[in-house]
């Protein structure tokens, strides 16, 4: 008999929900199933229409990888990540002067109160991660992810009419009550894991280990200092990133540049179109070349010169050196931008010692919670250390740029001490610690 055409006769058809994930292809699942040797939840599956017992699962596999991505979803998703980066950083050109000229505050104090409200935001996204998450188990992904899109563009406009600094501070923290559904947004998952069940018998007859609980993952090999060095990383941007916009409000006998909000907008931007070319132009090959632990020391050992720029450039323009400050600027901020590439070195770090595929998902659950616990504290303790220097003119207001020099050199110190199945391919294949190529 031949098969139906309604796909939904067919006895292996899998319905779709909210709760489906949202790059998972459900008629994908049969395949799966049989590519494992027929069985399900550890019973043996009947030969139907559908799956004819003559095709042999290298067939299915090789069937299922030659399907097409689907590319739309991914658009869609990618799209749909932008709006919590976004509504987290598209206040950093402007906020010091916000809080300057409505909250009436002195100039020496605007770092301390431009780094609260943009801890608040990343505090209240933090608490409500889990419940966006089980949420979302609950109600299906779409109308969760759509909820958070719709009240974060609102809360977002509603700072932007802000008139006075409590209400800066109320309409972040609303912006962070929506930013928490980050975690809605998934990756394509194993369905051979999610149909078979973690305990369903292997290909061999044998029942599979039990799934590593979050302590056991840990405490595998690697997997602490790898976070470590993953939260050192994320710290030190973070910090950077809240420190700069301040700095370069601040007036230069303060120890700023003095830029006007336009200008601090140009000079971001600058650095992330920058940081974009070295991402994508400058990564893949020399990741290939030189391998993820190589090229991560190489960034980190860059980052101490990066940081001391900073003071310098202040001392140029404080002397009247304008002109040699605006040449030696951009070529110096473009340069330097190259750094970022550390980003993508500590991801592949993190995936490459993950103990198993199977817990790939726990491991950067566990460094997204690094991530949003160093994003909750470090732009209020930064900026409100740099607001410190500023007001007792320790080291002519450049106290905060000694202390992310220390813990650049810090930085440094550890890497070297990343493990080496986290170190990655370099040249043709071979891998550091081996002692011959891969084959």
């Amino acid at each position: 008999m031949a098969p139906s055409a309604d796909p939904t006769q067919n006895s292996d058809y899998v319905t779709a929900t909210e709760s489906t994930p949202l790059l998972g292809a459900p008629e994908s699942a049969p395949e799966i199933n049989h590519a494992l040797n027929g069985h399900t939840n550890g019973h043996t599956t009947k030969p139907t229409a559908s799956s004819p017992s003559n095709v042999s699962p290298t067939e299915d596999i090789e069937e299922e990888e030659e399907r097409p991505m689907p590319y739309l979803q991914i658009l869609i998703l990618c799209f749909a990540s932008l709006a919590e980066p976004v509504a987290y950083f598209a206040i950093f050109p402007f906020i010091n002067e916000m809080i300057f000229r409505l909250g009436d505050i002195p100039e020496t104090s605007v770092g301390f109160y431009g780094g609260l409200i943009e801890s608040l935001f990343s505090l209240v996204q933090m608490a409500l991660m889990i419940p966006y998450g089980r949420a979302a188990d609950r109600y299906g992904r779409k109308p969760v992810l759509v909820f958070s899109l719709a009240g974060i563009s609102v809360a977002t406009a509603l700072f932007g009419m802000s008139q006075t600094l409590w209400q800066m501070i109320l309409a972040r923290c609303f912006a962070g009550c929506f930013a928490g559904s980050v975690v809605t947004v998934f990756l394509v998952e194993t369905l051979a894991t999610k149909k078979l069940g973690p305990n369903s018998p292997s290909s061999s007859g044998k029942p599979a280990p039990p799934p590593m609980t979050t302590w056991d993952v840990l405490k595998s090999p690697g997997v602490p200092m790898v976070l470590f060095i993953f939260g050192h990383t994320m710290l030190l941007a973070l910090a950077y990133t809240a420190v700069s916009p301040v700095m370069e409000f601040t007036s230069i006998f303060k120890g700023g540049f003095g830029f006007s909000d336009r200008m601090i907008a140009i000079f971001l931007a600058v650095a992330g179109m920058s940081q974009a070319v070295w991402m994508l132009g400058g990564f893949p090959p020399l990741q290939r070349w030189l391998g993820t632990g190589r090229l991560l020391r190489i960034c980190v050992a860059f980052q101490p010169f990066f940081l001391a720029s900073f003071p310098i450039f202040n001392e140029l323009l404080r002397h009247g050196y304008d002109r040699v400050f605006w040449i030696a600027l951009w070529p110096s901020i473009i340069f330097s931008s190259g750094v970022a590439m550390s980003f993508a070195c500590v991801q592949l770090a993190l995936n490459d010692i993950s103990p198993s595929s199977t817990v790939l998902a726990t491991v950067n659950a566990l460094a997204l919670t690094v991530n949003s616990g160093v994003r909750a504290f470090a732009p209020v303790a930064f900026t409100s250390l740099f607001a410190v220097g500023v007001k007792w003119g320790w080291a002519d207001g450049h106290l905060i740029w000694f202390v992310l020099i220390g813990i650049a050199l810090g930085l440094n110190v550890a890497c070297w001490f990343l493990p080496k199945a986290a170190e990655g391919n370099y040249g043709r294949g071979k891998k550091v610690g081996d002692g011959e190529e891969e084959g």
